[in-house]
């Protein structure tokens, strides 16, 4: 039986993984969108490659337009950190047989 401060700490544990995955997937979603915005913006040519090619074109048109496209590519690549940290962190829960 859990004492009342390991149910604290596993309720406080479920919340900051939500958060953080819901986090990393806003974040992934809203930098595509921008650098999809960004790239639609220079030419309907980058842009149909970025809609049709994903992200590497995306990384394509980030390295060669790097001032415009800064920003969303760090909020793409942060949320993909977030959203790789918590697959890996409930990979490694589960296997350990610890379920968060």
């Amino acid at each position: 039986m859990l004492t009342r401060s390991t149910e604290v700490l596993y309720f406080v544990g479920f919340v900051v993984i939500d958060l953080m995955a819901v986090s990393g997937l806003v974040l992934f979603l809203l930098g595509s969108v921008l650098i999809l915005t960004e790239a639609f913006r220079k030419s309907k040519l980058w842009g149909l490659g970025c809609l049709f090619l994903g992200p590497l074109m995306g990384l394509v048109f980030t390295f060669l337009n790097w001032n415009k496209a800064k920003i969303p590519t760090a909020m793409w690549i942060t949320g993909l950190v977030l959203v790789l940290l918590v697959f890996f962190k409930q990979q490694l829960a589960t296997q350990s047989g610890v379920v968060l």
